[in-house]
């Protein structure tokens, strides 16, 4: 039913490269190959702007993004909209990883590790009360970084970094946190899919039938 599509065609003037919905499904964030980025409301009104808040590096509004988003990740904490944050992953000479608010705008929480360009990440609200992220991408690692406190100290904790792990031998393109929030996975062009403890980074299980990409 083409009535229920709407394309935005103001949203981006260069190359789209990837859009999120939050994980309350309210909100759609969207990165381009220039590093400017949208958040827009789900429910979308085609007579009116719905652009709810900006980042690029070459405007400066709000926020400044990577110099080419590849990746975007909402945060799924059960805390109000203005409080939500994306994870912002992509190109940069040293800004690869940065965490932003997506609806207020304030200044990114740049994460270091990252060599080359990283191509995935994700977030998860552990059992254990911290908030982890977890990214990878050329440089064949993976990179862990925690907060303490979870949920109600997001605003006065920086993330850590934990640990590089280096399990694969090629690029690292997914990786994703289990539901529980005990472990997370990682897709590479090696091949492999490996499973990995949600504190310590442990590697768990490793999946490999030599055959996909």
């Amino acid at each position: 039913d083409e009535s229920n599509v709407f394309i935005n065609p103001d949203s981006h003037s260069e190359q789209a490269t990837v859009a999120r919905f939050s994980r309350n499904g309210e909100y759609i964030a969207s990165g381009d190959v220039t590093g400017k980025g949208d958040v827009y409301a789900d429910r979308m009104d085609p007579n009116t702007n719905s652009v709810i808040s900006q980042y690029s590096e070459k405007t400066g509004k709000k926020l400044s993004a990577t110099s080419g988003i590849i990746d975007i990740a909402w945060d799924d904490r059960q805390v109000p909209n203005k409080s939500l944050k994306i994870c912002i992953v992509g190109r940069g000479k040293e800004e690869k990883v940065k965490v932003i608010e997506a609806l207020e705008g304030a200044k990114p929480e740049i994460l270091i590790g990252p060599q080359k360009d990283v191509l995935c990440a994700d977030f998860k609200d552990c059992p254990d009360g911290k908030l982890r992220l977890v990214a990878g991408g050329e440089d064949f690692g993976i990179f862990l970084y925690q907060r303490q406190g979870g949920n109600k100290t997001w605003g006065k904790n920086p993330f850590e970094f934990v640990t590089r792990i280096k399990a694969h031998s090629n690029y690292v393109n997914c990786v994703k946190f289990t539901p529980d929030g005990k472990a997370f996975v990682s897709a590479s062009t090696d091949k492999k899919i490996i499973a990995f403890d949600c504190e310590s980074g442990k590697e768990l299980k490793v999946f490999a039938d030599g055959k996909g990409n």
